[in-house]
């Protein structure tokens, strides 16, 4: 996983990449995931919540904007964006609790060939 910019990127399949960005101000935290299609074969997105997991293991429910229609293909060359807000718990008035110092998100829902893409990263904040 290398940063390029504010988002960390990862490479999921040949061709395809994932760009990852979570970020918390005061109690309002959102992610973005992004898929980008780079390769010749297009891939497949069944809209599908992004999995917020928090450094304790626990999942951290979210609201995330998502495409109406049931699957969709992404093309050589399209992105699909997925964003989702959530609420951090602050411990004290200045600090959260140690569930949001890591978050890992988990974007279920993309395929190639009708096999499953893994598309996973954990970010630790600073």
């Amino acid at each position: 996983m290398r940063a390029d910019g504010v988002r960390y990127v990862a490479a999921i399949g040949d061709g395809i990449e994932a760009r990852f960005y979570a970020n918390i101000f005061t109690i309002h935290g959102w992610t973005e995931v992004q898929v980008l299609n780079n390769s010749v074969d297009p891939i497949e997105f069944q809209p599908t919540p992004t999995l917020i997991v928090g450094g304790d293991a626990s999942e951290v429910p979210a609201r995330c904007a998502l495409p109406s229609e049931k699957k969709l293909a992404i093309e050589r060359g399209q992105m699909m964006t997925v964003r989702c807000e959530f609420e951090a718990r602050l411990r004290r008035l200045s600090s959260y609790e140690p569930a949001f110092d890591t978050l890992t998100l988990v974007q279920p829902g993309f395929s190639r060939g009708g096999k499953a893409l893994v598309v996973v990263a954990s970010m630790r904040g600073s």
